[in-house]
């Protein structure tokens, strides 16, 4: 059973549902590193308006730390504009639901590949075959 992450934005609390992260379909590799994000459990993590690229760097970092292995966990940050804010701080947490709550409050979203994590900004919802209004004064 899971538990929902906590990130503490100054008086405001953000709750995180932790889904999983997108999956190329049957990469053994991509499934092995869906397994380590959740099996890695981080004890304390906070950053106080850090950059995205600054928190993952971290992240990678405490993979390294705690991974059995002694692998950790690649990450790729590919965000155009400008650099975006973290503000968090989570206890006892699977890597996992660390990446869950960065990109909800960056703003992006993660996709494994083999045994990387990619970090990118979230596709533009483009309307779908948008109609053009009929110009005034002229009925249908």
């Amino acid at each position: 059973m899971w538990k929902p992450a906590v990130a503490v934005l100054g008086a405001a609390v953000l709750t995180v549902s932790v889904h999983a992260q997108s999956t190329k379909n049957g990469d053994p590799k991509a499934q092995q590193l869906e397994a380590k994000l959740s099996r890695i459990v981080i004890p304390h993590i906070e950053f106080e308006d850090a950059g995205l690229r600054d928190a993952i760097n971290t992240v990678h970092r405490r993979s390294m730390e705690l991974d059995p292995d002694g692998e950790g966990v690649n990450f790729v940050v590919h965000v155009e504009g400008d650099e975006r804010k973290v503000a968090l701080e989570l206890n006892n947490v699977s890597i996992k639901s660390v990446l869950r709550a960065i990109t909800l409050l960056t703003d992006t979203e993660s996709e494994i590949e083999e045994n990387i994590v990619i970090i990118r900004s979230k596709a533009s919802a483009a309307p779908k075959d948008p109609k053009p209004e009929p110009p005034a004064g002229r009925g249908p």
